[in-house]
């Protein structure tokens, strides 16, 4: 059940999350990288509507869930491999 009026914004961002997660298939090391550079810009807009859709604000700050998650795409800064 959709409230609000960012509900569709939130349903519409979570689903491009999902359909970038799935059609990740790079060409060259470059084209993986805007992709992986995009795919975390998408991933930190959608944050604030993660934490209040999950109550988390008395556990985690949205900050603090950003930066959790550029630590995770930082850990496989090493890769090299366009398909991996």
């Amino acid at each position: 059940k959709r409230q609000g009026r960012n509900s569709s914004k939130q349903t519409d961002g979570m689903a491009s999350l999902r359909q970038a997660a799935r059609a990740a298939n790079s060409a060259t090391l470059e084209e993986a990288k805007r992709y992986m550079l995009d795919f975390y810009r998408m991933v930190c807009r959608e944050v604030p509507y993660v934490v209040k859709q999950y109550s988390l604000q008395e556990l985690v700050t949205v900050q603090q869930l950003r930066s959790n998650i550029g630590e995770m795409f930082r850990k496989n800064a090493h890769v090299t491999d366009p398909k991996v």
